[in-house]
């Protein structure tokens, strides 16, 4: 008689791109292993969750999750950042489990599969993720994760907590990727990690960014590069030679997430306070490069922000990027700052400075704007806007 097939239903509230690509190689091992992929809790022998705790409607999302899936009493296995990050919202919605995966620990996925036939180290890397966590799946994108962790010390920051010390891939699995991502046809490739400026810091003897990126861009092929999270720190330690790279035609975006553009509420976020400096260097850096769209985050409503500094933050976003994300601040129980004696501001006051926000950059019909964690319009359609307004 042959043996039942096992059955494992997947969910996760929003992980970042990082664990979404993880969470894609956790199904194919599954696959791998002939274990069948539920499209609901109820059928299913087991349950994996990715729980990110980056924002807290996420935690909030997790928790209403909780409630529908723990009463069935499948066995339960938890995957993510959220148990490390909020272990009070963990605890009390999520009582028992059966194996916790920590971020750093993927491999503990195979405590759920009695002698998998094919082991995790097996599967090969993913360069995307699972077709229901695409918000437009488009087979010619392909993501390559850099790095993991984070080394920076921002002190609202729950990533660092959840996500551990910085980690850079090494650059011949990197391009081994990269050449893969060619025999797929893939018209864009992505590069992503927590902090991807920071590439190669960690290794003995340590590399640099711009000796990953150099035969990148020597390639041949007919692909673009999207390159993620480059912080402005990372912008003024390379200085002009990150320029010339950036200047390269085959680089059409960048996310450069500054937060704010103040000086005092940057050294208050443990940041670096030089964002200011980076703004004639983003734009020689646009006129050299004219396809380039460049993106970023702002941080609204952080504590002790007065007004000037949110306008330094706006007149600075609006003047130099493409795209911003508007998030408001929210407070995590376990970062840094919760502990630290500072004047607060009420939900209320910080919901009206994102509304100002958002209106004042939208001002600007170059700009697409939008609050953080929404999906923003894609570059197509922002071309197409741009088109019909003649810029």
């Amino acid at each position: 008689m042959k043996d039942k097939k096992k059955k494992i239903f997947m969910w996760q509230n929003n992980l970042c791109i990082t664990y979404t690509v993880q969470f894609r190689q956790f199904e194919e091992l599954f696959l791998a292993n002939s274990w069948e992929i539920c499209d609901g809790p109820k059928k299913a022998d087991w349950i994996l969750v990715g729980a990110c705790a980056g924002f807290l409607p996420q935690i909030d999302d997790y928790k209403k999750k909780m409630k529908e899936i723990f009463p069935l009493g499948k066995k339960l296995a938890v995957y993510g950042c959220l148990p490390k990050v909020a272990p009070d919202e963990f605890k009390e919605s999520t009582p028992t489990f059966d194996v916790y995966i920590p971020t750093g620990k993927p491999q503990y996925i195979e405590k759920i599969i009695s002698n998998p036939k094919v082991r995790l180290s097996e599967i090969g890397d993913p360069m995307g993720f699972r077709k229901q966590d695409y918000r437009k799946f488009d087979k010619g994108k392909k993501f390559i994760i850099i790095q993991n962790g984070c080394n920076a010390t921002c002190v609202y920051c729950p990533h660092k907590i959840g996500m551990g010390p910085q980690k850079s891939r090494s650059l011949d699995e990197i391009l081994q990727l990269v050449y893969s991502a060619k025999n797929e046809e893939a018209h864009t490739i992505f590069f992503e990690g927590m902090d991807s400026g920071s590439w190669g810091t960690d290794m003995e003897p340590p590399q640099t960014f711009l000796d990953m990126i150099e035969p990148i861009l020597e390639m041949q092929g007919d692909f673009e590069l999207h390159i993620g999270q480059f912080g402005a720190n990372w912008l003024l330690h390379y200085g002009e030679e990150v320029i010339e790279f950036f200047s390269n035609p085959r680089i059409t975006d960048i996310k450069i997430p500054i937060q704010s553009a103040s000086p005092k509420i940057l050294k208050l976020m443990g940041r670096d306070s030089r964002v200011l400096e980076i703004g004639p260097m983003l734009q020689r850096l646009k006129a050299k490069n004219e396809s380039l769209n460049l993106r970023t985050d702002l941080i609204i409503g952080f504590p002790t922000e007065m007004d000037e500094d949110l306008k330094i933050s706006l007149e600075f976003a609006r003047k130099h990027f493409d795209e911003v994300a508007v998030f408001g601040f929210e407070i995590h129980p376990r970062t840094p700052i919760a502990k630290m004696d500072l004047k607060f501001l009420d939900n209320t006051s910080i919901e009206n400075r994102v509304r100002y926000a958002i209106e004042f950059l939208n001002d600007n019909p170059r700009i697409i704007t939008h609050r953080g964690g929404e999906i923003a319009e894609t570059l197509i359609e922002r071309e197409k806007k741009r088109a019909e307004m003649g810029l």
